[in-house]
């Protein structure tokens, strides 16, 4: 994608130069020496400031192409990484992101939190706690990393086990 304004700056630049060879020309006669160098430096600083404008214009592009890659890059990574998880239900009240049966990896068993996965985000859910006194007592708390969303599950039930 080209910028309007780099166009612009590099149409000034070649019209700047053209103007400095033209006034180049003038410089023959010796009456208007002194008024025609004058006017050359004004078309020399011109120029010199169109060019400095293309060059910082040039630079800011080529940061934001270098931020545009390293934005592809990290989609790209995201997409491979999330097609080894599967979204799965766990003691029927919490829905994680597990691993896939066929997954290869070295990695322990592990759930990641779905709000999490869906902002491309892979954070773990970490056991927490168990239920408070009564009827949740023999629950498990599980909390995201990032997000700190909580699930109460069996307390039997773990990534390893998962039902």
């Amino acid at each position: 994608m080209v910028d309007v304004t780099s166009i612009s700056h590099a149409m000034t630049a070649t019209k700047a130069m053209k103007d400095i060879l033209e006034a180049m020309v003038g410089l023959r006669d010796a009456n208007t020496f002194q008024t025609e160098r004058f006017k050359l430096q004004s078309l020399i600083i011109d120029a010199q400031n169109s060019i400095f404008s293309a060059n910082e214009e040039r630079s800011a592009l080529l940061e934001r192409v270098r931020d545009l890659e390293k934005t592809i890059a990290e989609f790209e990574t995201w997409d491979t990484e999330k097609q080894r998880y599967e979204l799965k239900t766990i003691a029927h009240v919490a829905l994680v992101y597990a691993m896939k049966k066929d997954a290869d990896t070295t990695e322990p068993a592990h759930w990641l939190c779905a709000n999490c996965y869906n902002n491309r985000k892979k954070s773990f859910f970490q056991y927490f706690t168990h239920g408070p006194p009564g009827p949740d007592y023999s629950k498990s708390i599980w909390e995201c990393a990032t997000c700190k969303a909580q699930i109460r599950i069996p307390s039997n039930i773990h990534p390893g086990n998962p039902e």
